[in-house]
């Protein structure tokens, strides 16, 4: 089961979920967003809509399409938590990273945000 959530609820999670953090810089570089963007939008320099159009722009690679189908087939046996740190999903590409991944590989079994 795919599921997504922030960094402050980590306590919660399940002991045996595969938490993949989607940060600058944190391992999973395919999906994370820029940095740059990143900083331009928590610094209202761009709106949501750029900052969502740059992400989804960045998804469009072979290398973040192979990520996320791992992370799909993987989904399929365990559990999985996207993870960033902001708190709400609303304005956050862990959202954008999550419809993706439904949109692409649906055969994914999806559990929302924890």
């Amino acid at each position: 089961m795919l599921y997504t959530s922030y960094l402050g609820n980590k306590r919660n999670f399940p002991a045996d979920a595969k938490v993949f953090y989607i940060m600058p810089g944190r391992g999973n570089d395919e999906v994370a967003p820029r940095k740059e963007d990143l900083e331009a939008f928590k610094n209202k320099q761009i709106t949501w809509h750029e900052y969502a159009r740059r992400y989804r722009e960045k998804l469009e690679n072979i290398e973040s399409w192979k990520w996320m189908e791992r992370v799909a087939k993987l989904a399929k046996h365990q559990t999985v938590i996207l993870c960033c740190y902001e708190k709400d999903p609303t304005y956050c590409h862990r959202s954008i990273l999550l419809d993706r991944i439904k949109r692409l590989f649906p055969q994914t079994p999806i559990g929302g945000e924890l």
